[in-house]
């Protein structure tokens, strides 16, 4: 991605769009398909295990970081005015998120 976002810095701003499609749809093809394939996973473990305790949501997320994408399974309460926030907590142990992507379990 860091190579695809390189070359197209020079792209003029009417061709850049389409440069960054060029470039960056190949690698966000392979990285969502590996991460479908981890949630399969883990709603496989979540159906064997679980439901967990009542009275919590549960959530398996994925972080986008400085240096690298990493996935952590998390609870929430249901009745939390922001019910994201254990998992960003989960996810930020490693780094700052900079976008996070959470699929119920």
């Amino acid at each position: 991605m860091k190579a695809g976002n390189k070359k197209c810095m020079s792209a003029l701003p009417a061709d850049k769009f389409n440069c960054l499609r060029t470039e960056l749809k190949p690698c966000a093809l392979t990285r969502n398909e590996k991460q479908d394939a981890c949630l399969v996973d883990v709603r496989s473990c979540y159906a064997s295990c679980g439901p967990f305790e009542s009275g919590r949501a549960d959530f398996w997320c994925v972080g986008e970081l400085a240096t690298k994408t990493t996935g952590a399974f998390c609870a929430a309460d249901p009745a939390a005015a922001r019910l994201m926030d254990n998992c960003e907590k989960a996810l930020s142990s490693e780094g700052q998120v900079g976008a996070m992507t959470c699929e119920p379990l």
